[in-house]
């Protein structure tokens, strides 16, 4: 156990790489990306509208199942949800924040910048996702044991 386990919430680690991104792309390290640069606006929108869908499938199946959204607070689960868009990933809303980040790295068309994308999953699965597994783990026993062989993490 780390002290940082669930402490900071993903939007909040979201937005400070989100930063980091916009910085990294416009500091003298920049590496511009010009192959779509007449499209960047079109992709990265059409990314994010793929993320603001996913997420809110995710959203629809929590509330549908009546349990908590609260990545802080995995301990108030009252459901395991393995339907809907669950049954492809067991961490839709961090995919669609992390697409939601590339979304923002094609828009700044910087290669270096999609080191925010990067830092984002690696700090979410390590401080947010492994310990909320271990959480679930406790809280639905086989059923979510079952369920971690059967779903992929992220996609």
């Amino acid at each position: 156990m780390h002290f940082l386990d669930n402490k900071i919430p993903p939007p909040v680690v979201a937005v400070f790489c989100a930063v980091a991104m916009y910085w990294l792309a416009h500091s003298k390290f920049a590496i511009s990306i010009d192959t779509f640069a007449y499209m960047k606006i079109e992709i990265a929108l059409t990314l994010l509208s793929v993320a603001v869908l996913v997420a809110l499938c995710a959203i629809w199946s929590f509330k549908k199942a009546q349990t908590t959204i609260s990545p802080t607070k995995p301990q108030n689960s009252a459901a395991l949800v393995t339907t809907g868009v669950f049954k492809y990933t067991r961490n839709p809303m961090y995919v669609a924040v992390a697409l939601s980040l590339f979304s923002f790295a094609v828009y700044l068309a910087d290669a270096l910048s999609l080191v925010g994308v990067g830092v984002f999953v690696l700090y979410i699965s390590e401080f947010q996702i492994k310990p909320e597994e271990r959480i679930l783990k406790e809280k639905f026993g086989a059923p979510y044991e079952t369920y971690l062989t059967k779903v992929r993490r992220w996609i």
